[in-house]
């Protein structure tokens, strides 16, 4: 049967059709189903997915950039957003740090010692975010200036071996009113159980005494935590140290004044009995527990300096030998040869308490700063502060003069 030229041209471009429409199937995609980026798939009329960028961490820090002024006292802190924190770095002009800690998730910094006053900080860091990409940072500050920062002068001195009766001695460069907030800042330990007080003297200055005298061979330590302490006013204290001191062998000498003869006892046990004059009628020794403050090899005495006239009878200038001073204004226990005629029987010094040169040289020798001389017998009493006379004070009201 003939067929027609149009048929042949309709059945052709049917074939054709069917041809491309199998030419688009992906071998294996379902119907709708296109070639996505990187060989994958994806459904038609959809766009193919973009990368998720993560934020850049922020860093923040208190006080901020710029400031001044800032109190000492203010909480220093770096905190960050998008990301956790990799390095901080506080320093001073000088170059010392800062210590800080850092929070558990690494989202928060803060400094665990306090800010100097008249000083200038800068603070850098280094945060990183979620996809690892670090951000840099720096930051400065400066607090407040003061003319008084409050330091301190202590007695005794860092590393001295001392006697069982030496108080800490604070001495403070300014007068301060918050007596408790710098009280608190003072902290006192000890190797042996030796419970003790602080009590201040005056608004410059505050002492340290356990009940009873130290324990023998006890270490010390005063640790000074001031650096940022608001004192009240415009003071503020400037200075974080320790002072570590060691108590030797308890030396405990007693000097009968009508008895005129010392005993010296170690730990107890007596080492000397030693014939002594003290202070005549008119110039008695005081009285009360003394604390010894100096030694000396030789010691010039000139009466004047107690207000004695030159012209005075009683007025003396020697050189005195094997010195050793227990009040500031000017008793002390000596070498005294003038008068070993009279040593063990008559009272002549000037309220010194003498003795043969020999004795003056051994008690010399085998004294130390801190050791503790009683004065007894003697109807004159000790003034308050007129030497380390803090065992002449009742201990309720040692611990009444505390500030905490």
């Amino acid at each position: 049967m003939a067929v027609s030229r149009r048929a042949v041209r309709t059945a052709v471009a049917l074939a054709v059709g069917v041809l491309l429409l199998a030419g688009c199937q992906s071998g294996g995609g379902g119907a709708g189903s296109a070639d996505a980026p990187g060989g994958g798939t994806r459904l038609a009329g959809t766009q193919a997915p973009t990368a998720t960028v993560a934020p850049r961490a922020l860093v923040t820090t208190y006080p901020g950039d710029g400031a001044s002024r800032v109190r000492p006292d203010t909480p220093l802190s770096v905190t960050v957003d998008h990301g956790s924190l990799a390095a901080v770095t506080v320093t001073d002009a000088e170059g010392s740090r800062v210590p800080g800690r850092l929070a558990a998730d690494e989202r928060g910094w803060a400094a665990i010692a306090p800010l100097r006053p008249n000083a200038a900080y800068t603070v850098r860091t280094r945060a990183v975010n979620g996809a690892g990409a670090s951000t840099r940072s720096v930051s400065r500050f400066t607090t407040l200036a003061t003319e008084r920062a409050l330091t301190t002068s202590i007695s005794p001195l860092d590393g001295q071996t001392v006697g069982v009766g030496m108080p800490l001695v604070v001495r403070l460069s300014e007068p301060v009113t918050d007596r408790a907030a710098v009280q608190a800042a003072l902290r006192v330990s000890t190797s042996r159980k030796a419970p003790g007080s602080w009590s201040w003297i005056s608004d410059s200055e505050l002492q340290y005494r356990p009940r009873r005298f130290w324990p023998a061979r006890t270490d010390i330590a005063l640790a000074v935590a001031l650096t940022g302490v608001h004192a009240g006013g415009s003071v503020w204290g400037d200075e974080t140290r320790t002072i570590r001191v060691r108590t030797g062998a308890a030396m405990i000498s007693v000097v009968d004044v009508e008895a005129k003869r010392m005993t010296v006892r170690r730990d107890g046990r007596v080492l000397r009995r030693v014939p002594v004059t003290t202070g005549k009628a008119g110039f008695l020794t005081r009285g009360g527990i003394k604390v010894v403050s100096e030694k000396h090899r030789i010691k010039v005495m000139d009466a004047a300096t107690g207000g004695t006239s030159r012209a005075d009878p009683e007025y003396y200038r020697l050189e005195v030998e094997y010195a050793v001073r227990v009040t500031w204004s000017g008793e002390f226990l000596h070498a005294a040869p003038w008068s070993e005629g009279q040593q063990g029987s008559v009272n002549v010094s000037h309220g010194c308490v003498g003795m043969s040169m020999a004795d003056g040289r051994w008690f010399y020798e085998n004294t130390n700063v801190g050791d503790i001389v009683k004065v007894v017998n003697s109807p004159r009493r000790p003034e308050p502060g007129n030497g380390y006379t803090a065992w002449n004070v009742p201990w309720s009201r040692w611990v009444a003069g505390s500030a905490v």
